[in-house]
Formats: C-alpha cells, structure tokens, sequence
C-alpha cells in the first residue's frame, strides 16, 4: 500500500485532506470521495473572517461523511500576513480601482492544506475549485508549494452541475447550506464580500436584499461621517484617536462605512470565466483604508507615486493569479517594507452616500528625494 493508504472492512482506504467551504460542491465531495475512492475524508475548514457560521459548517462536514473536520482560526495570521501587505501595495486592478480580492487567502489556505496532510499522514489533498480557463488561485498556490502527495480537484473530476449536484445531495440525505437553492453565489472573508450570478450576457440587477454590508446611497445618513485614520509604517492603528487591533479597526471601519454606502464595487464581469459570471463586492473597510492609505502615501513621496501605481497593479494581478509564493512578488515586498518605513501619519476622510472624500490632515513629512536603493535578495517567499 501506499503512503496514507490503509486497510478497512477488507477494502484498501486512502486518507484524503480535503478543503472544505461548507457549500454544495465540497459537502458532495466528502461523499464522492467516499464512494469512488474509498476514501477516508479530513475536511479542513479555514476561518479567514467569512460570515459563515462554522460549527454549522464543521457538523456538516462529519454528517455528510467526513471522518475528522478541522476549523482553524487563522483570522490573525490572514491579516497580519496577507491583508497589511496587499494594502500597503496599493494593489489595484488594471482600472485604478482597490482589488480587495477573495484570492488573498488562497496561499494561507494552501499552506495550511499541505501541512494538516503531512499531519494526518495522508495520501492526497482535495480542492473544489471548479474547471476555468486559467487555474484558481488556489491550484496554483498549491502547485508553487510542491506538496509530497497528489493533488485532486475533486469538483473536476466529478464533473456534475449545480443541478446533478443538489441531485446527487438530496438522494443520499445530506444535509446541505441553507441557501444552496438560490441564483447567486456568496463568499466572504474578513476584507471583501463576493456575490456572483450568471450566466449571463447582461449584468442584471440584483435585489437589495443581497447586500449586507452596505447600504444604498438613498438609505445612508443625511450627514457626513468624518474620520481620522492613523498609520505607522504603513499599517493603520487607529480611528479617531482610539487605536485598534487590526481586526477590530476594520470590524469598526467597515461598519461605519457601510452605513454611509462606501463599499461597493460592480457589477462587473468575473475574467477568465465562461460562460460568463458577473460579481459586485461589498469591502467598505478596504476601500477606505486603500484611498486613505494611498493619500498618505502621495503626500509623503510624490516622487513615487507613478512607479507606486504599477507596483500595485503588479501587485494585484499577483494575489489574482495565486503567485503568492512567486520571485516576483518577493522582490516587490522589499521595495514596498523599504518605502513603509516612510508612511506614518493621519488622513482625514469624509464618508457620504458612498463617496470617500479627502478633507486632510496629511502627514506632516514630505519626501522631496527618492529613498535610498534597496536590494531586492530577498530571503524565501
């Protein structure tokens, strides 16, 4: 037998670590898995901030089959070594607008997968990311990390759409999310909030209950909010003089701007998807700390300002693509911890009917020379 292979009932098992969300593809996984690979299923559940309750999402791992279901905490590690960097690199996308992007956690989750089938012994880790023009996220993350054991993109192999799948549930009982019924997909971290339908060839509209997070211009308060962000090195440490862990500041950021409508991106049309799948994001917290961040930044070292745009967008497209683990993104965070050092102060934003408008103070500093070289060997990724 093979490594994380082993005997039950007279049949050869294989142990398989599975990334499990909770939603429809990875519940039937668990069961597919069992079915036509013998497998015994560990489902491993990352908490990254998304609003899914996870004990509900842990129970159903174990009742649909899964032989272990791991939920790990890893809200601290995602912010603190995923989230401050992408905000400090000002990543947009190509239209100059923040890319608070769900791919942010695709490497963490990677990471972590690798590690709990080096734990449990097991013989192949499972994703359920569906089949795309371009590989997901995470498939390349975990590619990049060269795990010692088979990789399977489970939702490939079976093949089966929402339809068969929700077939495939209801005749063998499991127990499935409450909203696995509905046109629209949600997705959530502690950053952004996802909400994809389609196909389609036409944006249409969605109805107002999918919004949680933010409200529309029409229901904000009549009345700006003003608030004063600090940062230190670049990562923001209070609002209105009360300073915060970075967890708690955004908690508090983003439901104060979501109260005034800022936050709210789309429709758009999701690249590199066919047939074609349209998605707004709701991230109130990342759209006020990328602009305020970005100002701080302008003002202190105008003289970067261009090379800063499209190191952000260099930036962005890697979180996009899953190069996390890449050279490239490497040698960009040497220079961005280099300019860092430079980005402390406090920005002063007005929140109003989904407008960020900039009022000051700045910081008090100005860079009228560019900071001296940096060496871009970096150790590791």
């Amino acid at each position: 037998m093979r490594d994380g292979d082993h005997m039950s009932g007279g049949v050869v098992s294989r142990r398989i670590v599975l990334a499990y969300s909770g939603g429809l593809s990875t519940t039937v996984a668990i069961r597919w898995l069992k079915e036509h690979h013998h497998a015994d299923v560990i489902a491993v559940t990352m908490d990254v901030g998304q609003e899914d309750p996870l004990a509900e999402v842990r129970d159903r791992a174990l009742a649909s089959g899964a032989v272990r279901a791991h939920v790990l905490d890893l809200r601290d590690e995602f912010a603190r070594r995923f989230v401050v960097p992408a905000l400090q690199a000002d990543a947009l996308d190509d239209d100059g607008s923040p890319s608070p992007s769900l791919a942010l956690g695709a490497p963490l989750i990677a990471e972590r997968l690798v590690e709990m089938a080096v734990i449990e012994k097991a013989a192949a880790i499972a994703h359920g990311c569906a089949r795309r023009r371009e590989p997901a996220p995470l498939e390349v993350a975990l590619a990049d990390l060269e795990p010692p054991v088979e990789i399977k993109a489970v939702a490939q192999r079976f093949a089966m759409s929402h339809r068969q799948q929700l077939t495939f549930a209801r005749a063998r009982g499991l127990r499935l999310p409450a909203a696995v019924d509905r046109s629209f997909r949600v997705r959530s971290n502690l950053w952004a909030r996802s909400v994809e339908w389609g196909p389609s060839d036409q944006g249409a509209a969605l109805p107002s209950s999918v919004y949680r997070i933010t409200r529309s211009p029409a229901d904000c308060p009549d009345e700006p909010a003003v608030v004063d962000l600090a940062f230190d090195h670049g990562v923001p440490t209070s609002i209105n003089g009360v300073t915060m862990s970075f967890l708690e500041l955004v908690a508090s950021l983003g439901a104060l701007a979501g109260t005034h409508g800022v936050g709210r991106i789309g429709p758009r049309a999701r690249t590199g998807r066919r047939p074609r799948v349209w998605e707004v994001v709701e991230a109130p917290a990342a759209l006020t700390l990328y602009r305020a961040h970005h100002e701080l930044q302008r003002r202190i070292a105008p003289r970067l300002e261009t090379f800063g745009r499209t190191v952000g967008c260099e930036y962005a497209g890697i979180i996009a693509e899953g190069r996390w683990f890449s050279p490239h993104r490497a040698a960009l965070d040497a220079y961005i911890e280099h300019v860092q050092r430079l980005v402390t102060g406090v920005v002063r934003l007005t929140l109003f009917k989904g407008e960020i408008g900039v009022v000051g103070p700045v910081g008090d500093k100005v860079l009228t020379t560019p900071p001296a070289p940096v060496s871009l060997v970096t150790e590791g990724p």
